[in-house]
């Protein structure tokens, strides 16, 4: 029988939903089933857990139901991961191997009803693709992201490497900086490290010294963790040529008028 047979048959119908999980570039994946065993399908091995959604319902977000000890739940115990988590569930038989899709989404929220229990909800790439897309607007610092493609600085140029925290408040962490970077020189810049195997990244609103203070302050951090700094731009012409020599790619009119043509006032 095919799986549209099975799926609306009221005798042969035994349908098992599987949910995989993935963390960034396909750095991270976790794959559970709602069977009362373990399942290998197509090679792919998927654990059995009490796992379940409310349904999928057009235009709608999905709630995924897991145990609060699930390893994907315990990735939004304070701080979400900086990298998007990626959802998708699927439908099979009982001892079939036809995997259907039924849902595509990312993680955008994470809600815990009691303490053994977390929601994690997910929208749709529908509801992504209509969303308003990002207008480049004038002005006279730069409108650019810096170290994108607009922006062109290789982040590679300016990383400070192999750095060791040495003490954390909470808020802030301390490091063994170069004594030769000036104060601030990592201003909305961002700190990179490995958890887990996959790339986290968390930005710095204040350097200060060795002390970065970080958004979001240093949860999922700790004593010892070896880090990447990276430097960070507050947009202006004079930043981008003398830090980082790349006045070429400059996105602001750092020239612009201060009169608008638009006030009313007569121009002739």
């Amino acid at each position: 029988m095919s799986y549209l047979d099975k799926t609306h048959s009221i005798a042969d119908g035994q349908p098992v939903n599987l949910y995989q999980f993935v963390r960034g570039d396909n750095e991270k994946i976790w794959r559970f089933c709602d069977a009362d065993k373990d399942l290998e399908i197509n090679g792919e091995k998927w654990l059995a857990t009490a796992i379940g959604d409310e349904g999928r319902r057009t235009g709608e977000n999905v709630t995924v139901t897991l145990p609060s000890n699930n390893p994907v739940a315990r990735l939004y115990r304070g701080i979400a991961p900086s990298q998007t988590v990626t959802l998708t569930i699927m439908r099979l038989n009982w001892m079939d191997t036809e995997i259907r899709v039924v849902w595509i989404g990312t993680i955008i929220e994470a809600k815990r009803p009691d303490i053994a229990k977390t929601q994690l909800i997910s929208a749709g790439l529908s509801a992504t693709m209509e969303s308003a897309g990002l207008r480049l607007t004038w002005g006279r610092n730069c409108p650019y992201t810096l170290y994108d493609g607009d922006c062109k600085v290789k982040p590679g140029n300016f990383v400070v490497a192999g750095l060791i925290i040495s003490a954390m408040d909470g808020a802030s962490i301390t490091v063994n900086l170069p004594d030769n970077l000036p104060q601030g020189w990592f201003n909305a810049g961002f700190i990179e490290w490995q958890d887990d195997g996959v790339r986290e990244v968390r930005a710095v609103t204040i350097h200060e010294h060795n002390k970065l203070t970080l958004m979001g302050g240093t949860q999922k951090l700790s004593v010892g963790t070896v880090i990447k700094v990276y430097p960070g731009c507050d947009g202006r012409a004079e930043t981008c040529l003398k830090k980082f020599g790349n006045m070429l790619n400059f996105g602001g009119i750092p020239h612009m008028p201060t009169k608008s043509p638009y006030d009313g006032s007569r121009v002739f």
